[in-house]
């Protein structure tokens, strides 16, 4: 049985679950049991490609605000401090920093540093 995950546009991750020519055949509920872990672990997936280098860290270019805001981020600053420092209102911090998980495929601080870490 193969499942396939599509990442993005250029690239799939597939799953593969093989018995021997003993075993019986596979059922309705083991094709739904790989279509959930396909579905419920596509953070898996995604990692495994980025750590071997077929998936891009980033999906476009950063925006000079951006490259601004990333090693406040790494830094651990609130968001509320950043935008005090950078005289911008917190929403629109909040925005940037929604758009730079986004744009890295994150979903927390914890996240986007150990992209860095991670090259260290």
């Amino acid at each position: 049985m193969l499942g396939v995950f599509n990442l993005d546009a250029e690239a799939e991750s597939y799953l593969v679950i093989d018995r021997s020519p003993f075993d019986e055949d596979f059922s309705r509920q083991d094709e739904d049991e790989l279509y959930r872990c396909l579905i419920e672990f596509p953070r898996v997936h995604y990692w495994l490609f980025l750590e071997r280098g077929l998936l891009l860290r980033n999906k476009r270019p950063c925006s000079p605000r951006h490259r601004q805001m990333i090693p406040l981020l790494l830094s651990g600053k609130a968001e509320k401090d950043i935008a005090s420092e950078l005289g911008l209102t917190l929403g629109t911090i909040h925005s940037y920093v929604v758009e730079i998980y986004r744009n890295f495929g994150v979903k927390s601080r914890a996240e986007l540093s150990s992209l860095w870490i991670s090259e260290i």
